[in-house]
């Protein structure tokens, strides 16, 4: 496991890729990146919530 990915554009590709990587634990924290910041942080929480149901400890930033 890696310390940290970043993924630039919080689309839905970047978002799916995000979403995969926290699932299969690949790193301890994900960062998305994105030219609006504010929807890169709704992604961020909204991967973050799905936690309790993929069962992963990944922190998300957006």
């Amino acid at each position: 496991m890696v310390n940290k990915i970043s993924i630039v554009g919080a689309g839905k590709v970047g978002e799916s890729t995000a979403q995969m990587l926290a699932i299969q634990k690949l790193a301890q924290q994900i960062v998305l990146i994105d030219l609006d910041e504010q929807y890169a942080k709704g992604v961020a929480l909204d991967i973050q919530e799905t936690s309790p149901v993929y069962h992963f400890d990944a922190e998300l930033i957006g």
